[in-house]
This record gives structure tokens, C-alpha cells and sequence, in this order.
């Protein structure tokens, strides 16, 4: 696999930092999980190969970060459900999309 540019981690930082103004504005936690943790840790930023980004909540705090997220989010991003996007067919997790930015695949969070 090749590895992403540095563009796409500013990205990925980017979409970060606006997760991270709203959970704390809506006194939501979250913490960094799987392979964007071992990035943060390991490699003081993000894996180079790493494709998306990993967060983690508590069911209820997602379920009030859902709510949330319409009004709150900058106009280049849009959340992805099932609810949002009749061709989005994956139940089992969102997505955040920045509108103008395409890796190929459209796999944000």
C-alpha cells in the first residue's frame, strides 16, 4: 500500500480538531482508538499508511454527538449515515466527510 501525503494528514488533523472543538463545547469525550492512537503515540502523528481515522465514545455520547454534528459542522463537512445518505449502506458506523477532499475510497471516520 502506499502511504498517504502529508496533504492527507493535514486532513485528517483538520477533521480532528473539529471533533475535538465540538466534543468539548457539548462536554462529549471521546479518546483516540486503534491505529490513530498507536500514530499518536508511536509515531508522534499519524501511521503513514493509515487511511482514516479512529475515535471512540460511549454509546450515549455518540447518540448526543449525532444530534449535534448537523448544526456544528463547517459547510466543507458533511456526516454520512444511512439516514443521511440513502446509498450509504454501512449500519454499523459514520462517517465525516470533508465535501471537497477525496482519497478514493471516501472513508473519513
Amino acid at each position: 500500500m502506499v502511504p498517504f501525503s502529508v496533504a492527507s494528514n493535514y486532513v485528517w488533523l483538520e477533521l480532528l480538531e473539529v471533533i475535538d472543538v465540538i466534543c468539548r463545547k457539548h462536554q462529549i469525550p471521546y479518546w483516540l482508538s486503534s491505529g490513530t492512537l498507536i500514530g499518536a503515540a508511536r509515531h508522534k502523528g499519524f501511521i503513514p499508511w493509515d487511511d482514516d481515522l479512529d475515535i471512540e465514545m460511549l454509546r450515549s455520547d455518540y447518540l448526543r454527538l449525532l444530534k449535534v454534528l448537523p448544526q456544528e459542522l463547517p459547510d466543507n463537512l458533511a456526516l454520512q449515515t444511512n439516514e443521511t445518505d440513502p446509498n450509504y449502506n454501512l449500519y454499523i458506523r459514520q462517517n465525516l466527510r470533508d465535501k471537497g477532499f477525496s482519497f478514493g475510497r471516501n472513508k473519513f471516520i
